[in-house]
């Protein structure tokens, strides 16, 4: 048990992926929207509910090509991210 205090810690851990079933589910609920789009609450409230992992929505943004767009208070699917829907859609039949 001493040891275990000695050793210095290490780096930390990097945030886990997402599961590309909260992603799904997420962008489903976008792509289900009126217009592909939602206020930014109700967006963070919605993956808080997907994914205890705070960066399943802010990963969206800032991949390449992002898969959600903000504007303002308005979060909105883009084609990039209808694209993956369908790939996974495809690729995991009634989920």
């Amino acid at each position: 048990m001493h040891a275990l205090l000695d050793e210095p810690p290490g780096p930390p851990a990097a945030p886990a992926p997402v599961p590309d079933a909260a992603v799904a589910a997420l962008l489903q609920a976008f792509a289900d929207a009126e217009g592909g789009a939602m206020h930014k609450l109700e967006a963070h409230q919605l993956a808080r509910r997907l994914s205890p992992d705070s960066y399943l929505v802010a990963g969206l943004y800032r991949q390449d090509p992002p898969l959600l767009r903000a504007d303002r208070e308005v979060r909105a699917i883009t084609p990039a991210g209808r694209a993956w829907l369908s790939r996974y859609r495809r690729a995991h039949p009634g989920s």
